[in-house]
């Protein structure tokens, strides 16, 4: 562990904004990659045929993954637009996001299950050679727990970030864990821990309170942060829960924090219309631009290496 810290941490105080390029994708495979400097974003030639469901990279394995129809992990090298699928052991209500383990060698799955007709989810542990199959978290049932959507392994590979339902109070929320934790230990939910604001809420008639959504978190590059929505706001707080911030004035579908740590890439509707479009929040200056066509909605995002990748032309 010590050993992969020091190559993380290595990483992420050498990477540039020019290093990582931010993926976007629209529809089936219609695939481009745009820099937050660049003017035009560029088509890939990628032969993937399906939908690809969030899409988590890891620099260890080289590979990009991602969710095929609920019911496969596709894995994608961008060095050389090669694919294949790995089927997964078979489930109720499918498989709703994947997130690279620290060593490249397996990954996290979300997963519906159903028991005695209540829908949940479950948190599975899955080898890319098949050799291991563990469940890591739940499944919770009925107001006992959380019904999970998205996880996110933090860039140094010691904390993960849950995004789940709270199933007593009906709110999204985000929750946090120690990786190596798992699964002797529950996760807890981030909550602000300073002077620094107040999470947006509105009091019910019995007298509690109904908070706004926190979702579609990402990690800071050093681990120590995370970006994620909160309502039509972009928002920001330490691992710790200190110094909470409201960002923008923005109601995004999804965040993406580049790995130099400058930007912030966001999918979001524009006034007027029903298409999502990529802008690029510059968090030094504390400015939005608009990188993508209106006209065109997209589907996604994911930052990935820039250089290696095959390019329309070749």
């Amino acid at each position: 562990m010590a050993l992969y810290k020091l190559i993380m941490l290595t990483l992420i105080f050498f990477t540039s904004s020019e290093e990582y390029t931010l993926l976007i994708s629209y529809q089936v495979a219609d695939f481009y990659t745009l820099s937050p400097n660049a003017e035009t974003a560029e088509r890939l030639n990628w032969p993937v045929d399906d939908y690809m469901h969030a899409p988590d990279w890891s620099d260890r394995a080289g590979l990009l993954a991602y969710i095929i129809d609920f019911a496969r992990v596709g894995l994608l090298d961008v060095a050389s637009g090669e694919t294949r699928a790995i089927a997964l052991p078979s489930s109720d209500f499918g498989y709703h996001d994947v997130a690279w383990s620290a060593d490249g060698q397996a990954f996290y799955l979300v997963e519906g299950i159903t028991i005695e007709g209540e829908t949940t989810t479950q948190l599975r542990l899955y080898s890319i050679d098949g050799s291991s199959n563990e469940i890591m978290l739940g499944p919770y049932r009925g107001r006992e727990g959380i019904v999970l959507y998205r996880v996110h392994l933090s860039p140094d590979g010691e904390w993960i970030a849950l995004e789940g339902l709270a199933t007593e109070m009906g709110d999204y929320d985000i929750y946090l864990m120690p990786a190596d934790c798992i699964p002797n230990c529950q996760p807890l939910p981030l909550t602000i821990q300073d002077d620094s604001g107040e999470r947006e809420g509105t009091t019910m008639d019995s007298g509690q309170t109904a908070y706004v959504n926190w979702e579609s978190a990402t990690w800071s590059p050093d681990s120590q942060s995370l970006a994620f929505t909160c309502g039509d706001h972009i928002c920001r707080i330490n691992r710790d829960g200190t110094d909470y911030q409201v960002l923008l004035d923005i109601d995004a579908h999804e965040v993406r924090w580049s790995p130099d740590g400058s930007y912030l890439a966001l999918l979001h509707r524009i006034e007027g219309s029903r298409n999502r479009v990529v802008s690029f929040y510059d968090l030094e200056r504390g400015t939005l631009e608009i990188a993508t066509d209106p006209e065109r909605s997209a589907n996604g995002i994911i930052w990935i290496p820039h250089s290696p990748i095959m390019r329309d032309d070749k």
